[in-house]
């Protein structure tokens, strides 16, 4: 049987390339918008390590998704929350 590997060192390997990504292209300030459901937990560790400076956005699109009559599920829909602007910004989508 396959193992999965760690998550901890996948963020780890994220985080760092995202660190030199900003650097090398002198990305000033930069917001961070996790994907519910499965990009949010991915956005506040990695949001947490970069220490950006505005909060964490969140963004649902349960009502975007094209797959829900495919797999037979039903939308749950969360609450969205963009405690910033994003005009001119440079924006980390994690999904």
């Amino acid at each position: 049987m396959h193992q999965l590997p760690s998550v901890h060192p996948l963020v780890d390997k994220m985080t760092e390339d995202l660190k030199q990504l900003l650097a090398s292209q002198s990305v000033p300030d930069p917001v961070m918008v996790g994907i519910h459901t499965g990009g949010a937990w991915i956005a506040e560790k990695l949001h947490q390590r970069l220490s950006l400076s505005e909060p964490l956005g969140e963004l649902d699109i349960a009502f975007y998704r094209d797959d829900y009559d495919q797999r037979g599920l039903q939308p749950q829909v969360k609450p969205s929350s963009l405690p910033f602007s994003t005009d001119g910004r440079h924006v980390i989508l994690v999904d």
